[in-house]
């Protein structure tokens, strides 16, 4: 279990990502902690993922889910998170 600190700056080091499109640098990220998501996004979708995810940041989630749905990916509103890391799928999906 990572400590809360630790998780905050996951958090801001993925945003950072995604604010900058950068594949590599989510993909280090989350190459860590496994899952799915990691089959599903790749360097040549990684740009839309990042609009998706920046959109859902600012609370356009109609937005967000269309592409998230472009990308047959499920998608989770802020409302719907459960305590995971955005960006993050269950590995069990």
């Amino acid at each position: 279990m990572k400590a809360e600190g630790s998780a905050g700056a996951d958090r801001e080091a993925l945003n950072a990502a995604y604010e900058a499109a950068d594949y590599d640098a989510w993909k280090a990220l989350m190459s860590a902690r496994g899952g799915k998501i990691l089959e599903l996004i790749n360097a040549d979708n990684f740009a839309r993922f990042a609009e998706a995810k920046l959109l859902q940041s600012s609370g356009k989630d109609e937005e967000a889910e269309a592409i998230m749905d472009e990308l047959g990916l499920p998608f989770h509103g802020k409302g719907a998170r459960s305590g995971r890391h955005s960006g993050e799928m269950p590995s069990g999906e």
